[in-house]
């Protein structure tokens, strides 16, 4: 199913990695011994090559380390799929490419051994200040014919060490007698990052204003992620000065009531908020009916933890455009039932009409009281009915090739039609029409929605029956 280096983390080679983080306490009331994970609370936790989750799951679940404080990268579409299921952060999918701003403490890995050296590499020089714990060929160590192992032996003499484990994965869920080490490296930087040796000097400051240069690139995503891109250089640029403006005042000034955000939690708010924005404007959510929002809400959450950036933009639609038939088709089903659902003898709890066909969407559909609310103010839509009203709009578009904002809508021409008789009066009972329907209501809070287009009408019905209650062609 998955790649050939794909081989999950056995349980007692996680405990060998993370073994000089774990911590005993005895409770010396009820005398019981309990094993927590150091800095388990407050660190932020990245498995670059997570897989379907093995290690992030034993922290979870052995150790209870928040899922909030965890960060996945994983190449394969299914194991990244599984990993959102389980409610964990993915935020990108080739951790070679990774470009990311996120600041680590720890960085637990499993890399494909084919090139765990690379892999290494790559979370040295994305780690600010933290641990790196690393299960490598053993041959990587032992034989270091290349400049990158060369390298890595030079990082490891300077900042850590080597650990032989045997061959943890002869018996493990897939099988490999190859022989492995944990690398374990630590990275200090001071806290201290900027340059004080001009503190003495007495220099005028230039009060310029800022002037945006245009972003050359024409498309939307490219400059959207150009944008994205400036705003978080500048908000590092902001927290460094913050942290300035802090050292500076500190002997004179108590910060103990101010409070500052943590700067992943920053990064991530301004992440959501580009993809909320790339969301909203490219109305992918209209495109879907009600009972599928919930769906794509859960798809546009697991998008939001990626990295931003022009590749997972475009993955991400390539994804929905490859599963939006298949997901209109099964809206389509979901209208369909609704529409016959008002027949008589599939109604429970109100009214029904026998002129609503019990297996097939007649010409006129009659939607019980609960379409309408009449009163003192007027008429206005159920919030009940909306639904409906929407998904049978947009299901008629799927299926037409019509785009659901150029079209007048059931619920937009009711809502227009209800304002105009709050206004200046009027004959309700007249018929007013949408771009697929012939609409009249009732006080009592019924409408009927008459097809005016049979070629429409039988659309649905045939696409219905033919599709997918596999009916044949007559």
């Amino acid at each position: 199913m998955f790649n050939n280096n794909f081989f999950p983390t056995p349980d007692h080679t996680i405990e060998l990695m993370i073994a000089p983080y774990i911590h005993e306490y005895t409770d010396p009331k009820w005398n019981e011994t309990q094993r927590y994970l150091r800095g388990s609370r407050d660190w932020q936790i990245l498995e670059p090559s997570a897989g379907k989750g093995n290690i992030v799951d034993y922290l979870y679940e052995k150790y209870k380390v928040s899922k909030s404080n965890i960060y996945c990268i994983e190449i394969e579409p299914e194991l990244q799929y599984i990993l959102q299921s389980k409610g964990y952060k993915v935020i990108d999918s080739d951790f070679l490419l990774y470009n990311g701003r996120y600041s680590f403490d720890l960085i637990l890995m499993n890399p494909p051994f084919s090139e765990g050296v690379k892999h290494i590499l790559k979370a040295w020089s994305i780690l600010i200040n933290g641990d790196i714990v690393c299960l490598l060929n053993a041959e990587t160590i032992n034989n270091p014919y290349s400049k990158e192992r060369q390298l890595l032996a030079e990082i490891i003499k300077q900042h850590g060490s080597v650990e032989h484990i045997g061959t943890p994965f002869a018996d493990s869920e897939r099988h490999t007698n190859v022989e492995v080490v944990i690398v374990r490296l630590k990275k200090e930087k001071s806290a201290i990052e900027f340059d004080t040796s001009l503190f003495e000097k007495d220099t005028n400051v230039i009060d310029e204003s800022f002037t945006a240069s245009p972003l050359q690139k024409a498309d939307m995503i490219s400059s959207l992620v150009d944008q994205y891109d400036k705003v978080v250089e500048l908000t590092l640029k902001r927290k460094q000065i913050e942290k300035e403006y802090r050292f500076y005042l500190q002997a004179i000034k108590s910060f103990s009531e101010e409070t500052t955000k943590d700067l992943n939690g920053e990064l991530n708010e301004l992440k959501e908020l580009f993809w909320q924005y790339l969301f909203n404007r490219t109305k992918l959510g209209q495109q879907i009916t009600s009972s599928f929002q919930e769906d794509f809400e859960k798809f546009r959450q697991s998008a939001i933890n990626l990295a931003f950036t022009r590749d997972n933009i475009l993955q991400i639609f390539d994804i929905f455009m490859q599963t939006k038939n298949d997901t209109m088709k099964k809206c389509v089903w979901n209208v369909f039932g609704k529409a016959t659902g008002f027949h008589k003898r599939n109604i429970i709890w109100h009214e029904g009409w026998k002129s609503n066909a019990s297996y097939k969407v007649n010409k006129k559909i009659i939607i019980p009281h609960g379409g309408l609310t009449y009163d003192w103010m007027g008429f206005s839509l159920s919030y009940y009915r909306q639904d409906f009203f929407n998904d049978m709009d947009k299901s008629l578009c799927w299926l037409t090739g019509k785009r659901i904002q150029d079209i007048d809508t059931v619920e937009d021409v009711l809502r227009k039609r209800f304002e105009e008789l709050k206004e200046h009066g009027g004959n309700y009972r007249e018929p007013i029409f949408s771009t697929f329907f012939k609409i009249q209501f009732w006080q009592k809070g019924t409408i009927h929605l008459s097809f005016v287009d049979n070629d429409v009408w039988e659309t649905l019905n045939v696409a219905v029956s033919k599709n997918w209650l596999g009916g044949e062609d007559t």
